[in-house]
C-alpha cells in the first residue's frame, strides 16, 4: 500500500478495482447469455467439427492459430463471441477462407426467444 493511503477513500477505490478485475472472467461467462446464444452454439459446434475432422486437440488448434486454449474452449462451448481478429486467426490456422469458416447451419429460434 502506498504511504499515506491508509484509511483514506483512495484505498477503498483501489480495492474495488482489484475486486472488479478479479471478477471479469465471470462477467464474460454471463455475457454469452445476452448475445445470440443459438448462433454462438452453432458456430462452436462448427469449429469443433472442423477441429475434430483434422484430428486436432483444442491445444493443437490454439497453437496453429496463435490463440489460447481457453479461447478455443470458450468459443466451442458458446461462452465467448469471437472477435474478427480471432476469426481471421482461426481461418488462417485451419487453412480455409474466412467465408468458409462462417458458413454453418443455425437452427431457427424458438418462439420463446
Amino acid at each position: 500500500m502506498a504511504k499515506g493511503l491508509e484509511g483514506t477513500q483512495d484505498t477503498e477505490k483501489a480495492l474495488l478495482v482489484i475486486t472488479c478485475d478479479y471478477k471479469v472472467p465471470v462477467f464474460w461467462d454471463q455475457l454469452a447469455g445476452v448475445k445470440n446464444e443459438v448462433v454462438l452454439q452453432a458456430f462452436g459446434q462448427h469449429l469443433r467439427g472442423l477441429r475434430e475432422a483434422r484430428g486436432w486437440s483444442q491445444q493443437a488448434l490454439a497453437d496453429v492459430c496463435d490463440v489460447s486454449k481457453p479461447t478455443i474452449y470458450r468459443i466451442e462451448t458458446a461462452r465467448y463471441s469471437a472477435t474478427l481478429d480471432v476469426l481471421a486467426s482461426l481461418a488462417q490456422g485451419l487453412e480455409i477462407p474466412l467465408s468458409e469458416l462462417l458458413q454453418f447451419p443455425v437452427p431457427p429460434r424458438s418462439s420463446a426467444d
